[in-house]
C-alpha cells in the first residue's frame, strides 16, 4: 500500500469509550463518512490472521503490543472485512492455501469491536452464514454430517477447529478458556458450556506448565486431516463410515487422564466443533456482530460492501432474523407440523406425517425439507420407503410426477417459516456449495486480466459504472475519482493466488480475492 493519510495515526494511542454491551448489527447497515475518511476493504481473509495483521500494520490501523494487535487508529479510519473469515474448504481449487489461524481472526476483531464498534465492519460470506445458521454442521447433504458431502465438509472445518481447541486453551484466566481441572482424577475435563446437550465428554492430563495437555487432541486432528488431504485421491476417505474407521485408528488409547474416545465418530467432532464456537461466543458473533450489506454515504455517492454469494434471498432471511433472540436454527419438527396451515390443504393429519418422518429416521426439520426433491425421491426408493409417501402424502409414484408434486408440497411448507430458516439449504437452488468444480489454472495475471479484475471490482464497490482513471503498476492498481480533481483515491491489491482457471466445461474463472485503500477526500 502506498503512503496514505493513515500515516498520521502512526504512534498514536487512540482511547475509545466502554460501550457494555453492543446492539445487534442489521442485516443492513447504513454509515455516513465525512471528508477524509479512509477505508482498509478486505475480503476473505479465510483463517489467515497473518494477511489480516500485516495489512493493519502496513496501513498503520494497528499496533502489536507483546503478542496482541491492536486497533489504535482515528474514528475517520474504518477496517471493512467482506466475506469469510474461516479457512475455505481444502479441496478447492482456487489455489489458496488453507489458514490454520481462524481463531486468532475471530478473537482479533472481538477485542477491536470493543474499543471500535463503529470503525470493524464486516459482511457475511457463505460460510459465516452457514456457521451462523448451523446449516455447516446440519444441512442433510453438505453438512458434517452429510450424506454426500459430510467428509468435505469436516475437512474444512478441521483447522479451524485445531486453531480453536488451541486457542481456547491458553490463558486459565480468560473467558474463553475451554477446559476445567478435576484434583480427584487429576486431569482437565472439557467445560459444560463447550458442550452440546453433553457431548462431547473429552479429558486430558496436565502439561508441566499445569495447563491442558492437548497436543494429543491437536495431534489426532492433524493427523485426521492428513488422511483426508493425502496426494493419493483414491486413498482418501470418501464416505462417513470410511471417515469414521480411519479415526478409530487416529485416536490415541484411552488412559486415566485421557479420552478421546468419543471423536472417533463424525457425530463427537461435530458436536466438538459446534460446542467450541458456542463455549467461546463466536456464534453470538457471527449472529450479532456482522451484516449482510454494508452501505457507505459519501456526498452524493454510495459504496457497498456484500460478498457476491450472499444473494436477496439470505439478505431477506438476515432481516427476519436480526432482530431475534435465540431464534437462528428451524423450529421443533413435531411443534412445526402442528402448527402448519398447508398440511391441512392437503387434508394431512400431522401426527400421521409425523410417524412417517420417524420411521424415515428425520429427527430434524432440516434434515428432511433440507433435502433437495431429487435427492428426497433418491432415498425413498433406495430404502424401499416410497409406500409410505405415496399415495398417502404424495399421490404419484413415477418420479417426475412424484417430484413436481412434491416440489410444490416442499416450498409451501418451507415459506410457512417467518425466518427463513426451514429447509435453509448451503446453496438456495439446491447443489451443494462445497462440491467445487475441478479447475486448472491456465496463467497469472496481466496487465489486460488486472484491469479487468479492477473493473469488476469498482462495479461491485459503487454499483454503476464510473469514468475512472486506473493506473496499472507493479506493486498495485491506483485508481482515482474523478480524474479531473479526485474525491476518491484507491489503491488496490489484487492478491498473489488470484489466477485464471478454466472448469471442465472450458469456462473461464477467475477468484475474488483483494486489499483495497478507500480515500475520501
Amino acid at each position: 500500500m502506498p503512503d496514505n493519510p493513515a500515516a498520521q495515526a502512526a504512534g498514536a494511542q487512540v482511547a475509545f469509550p466502554n460501550t457494555g454491551p453492543l446492539p445487534i448489527v442489521g442485516a443492513e447497515a447504513e454509515h455516513i463518512l465525512e471528508k477524509g475518511a479512509a477505508l482498509l476493504f478486505a475480503n476473505d481473509l479465510q483463517g489467515h490472521y497473518d494477511k489480516l495483521e500485516n495489512l493493519l500494520l502496513t496501513c498503520q490501523l494497528a499496533q502489536k503490543q507483546g503478542e496482541l494487535l491492536h486497533w489504535t487508529a482515528g474514528r475517520e479510519f474504518y477496517l471493512v472485512l467482506v466475506g469469510d473469515l474461516f479457512n475455505r474448504s481444502p479441496y478447492s481449487t482456487w489455489g489458496d492455501g488453507i489458514g490454520w489461524q481462524a481463531y486468532e481472526v475471530l478473537a482479533t476483531l472481538q477485542r477491536f469491536m470493543k474499543v471500535a464498534p463503529d470503525n470493524i465492519l464486516i459482511s457475511y460470506g457463505s460460510y459465516d452464514l452457514d456457521l451462523a445458521t448451523k446449516a455447516a454442521f446440519y444441512h442433510p447433504v453438505s453438512g458434517f454430517l452429510g450424506t454426500e458431502l459430510g467428509v468435505n465438509a469436516q475437512a474444512q472445518a478441521i483447522p479451524a477447529l485445531v486453531s480453536y481447541i488451541q486457542g481456547t486453551a491458553r490463558n486459565p484466566h480468560a473467558p474463553d478458556f475451554a477446559w476445567q481441572y478435576d484434583p480427584d482424577n487429576l486431569c482437565f475435563d472439557l467445560k459444560p458450556e463447550f458442550q452440546i446437550g453433553g457431548m462431547p465428554h473429552l479429558t486430558l492430563p496436565a502439561n508441566e506448565h499445569g495447563l491442558p495437555d492437548i497436543a494429543p487432541l491437536v495431534a489426532f486432528y492433524q493427523s485426521l486431516f492428513e488422511a483426508m488431504t493425502q496426494p493419493a485421491v483414491n486413498q482418501r476417505p470418501r464416505t462417513l463410515a470410511e471417515l469414521d474407521a480411519r479415526a478409530v485408528t487416529l485416536v490415541p488409547p484411552t488412559t486415566p487422564h485421557l479420552n478421546l474416545s468419543v471423536l472417533k465418530t463424525s457425530l463427537g467432532r461435530c458436536l466438538h466443533f459446534e460446542g467450541l464456537l458456542e463455549g467461546s461466543k463466536t456464534l453470538k458473533f457471527l449472529r450479532e456482530r456482522i451484516a449482510g450489506l454494508h452501505v457507505f454515504y459519501a456526498g452524493e455517492q454510495q459504496m457497498f460492501a456484500m460478498h457476491p454469494e450472499i444473494q436477496e434471498i439470505s439478505l431477506e432471511m438476515l432481516v427476519k432474523l436480526k432482530p431475534l433472540e435465540d431464534v437462528w436454527e428451524p423450529p421443533a419438527l413435531e411443534d412445526f407440523l402442528l402448527r402448519s396451515k398447508v398440511l391441512p390443504q392437503y387434508r394431512l393429519d400431522p401426527r400421521r406425517l409425523l410417524d412417517i418422518l420417524q420411521v424415515l429416521k428425520f429427527s430434524r426439520l432440516n434434515d428432511w425439507l433440507g433435502l433437495p426433491e431429487q435427492q428426497f425421491y433418491q432415498r425413498l426408493v433406495q430404502q424401499k420407503q416410497l409406500g409410505l409417501f405415496v399415495p398417502e402424502v404424495i399421490a404419484h409414484k413415477d418420479e417426475k410426477g412424484f417430484l413436481n408434486a412434491y416440489r410444490q408440497f416442499r416450498w409451501e411448507l418451507i415459506n410457512e417459516d417467518p425466518t427463513g430458516l426451514t429447509g435453509y439449504a448451503i446453496n438456495m437452488d439446491g447443489i451443494p456449495r462445497r462440491g467445487e468444480p475441478l479447475m486448472r489454472k491456465l496463467s497469472n495475471l496481466d496487465e489486460r486480466t488486472r484491469r479487468s479484475y479492477t473493473k469488476t471490482f469498482l462495479f461491485d464497490l459503487f454499483r454503476e459504472e464510473l469514468p475512472f482513471k486506473v493506473d496499472i503498476k507493479p506493486e498495485g492498481v491506483i485508481v482515482e475519482y474523478p480524474e479531473a480533481n479526485p474525491e476518491f483515491f484507491i489503491s488496490l491489491l489484487i492478491d498473489e493466488s488470484v489466477a485464471i482457471f478454466k472448469d471442465p466445461k472450458d469456462s473461464l474463472h477467475m477468484p475474488v480475492k483483494h486489499a483495497a485503500w478507500i480515500e475520501y477526500r
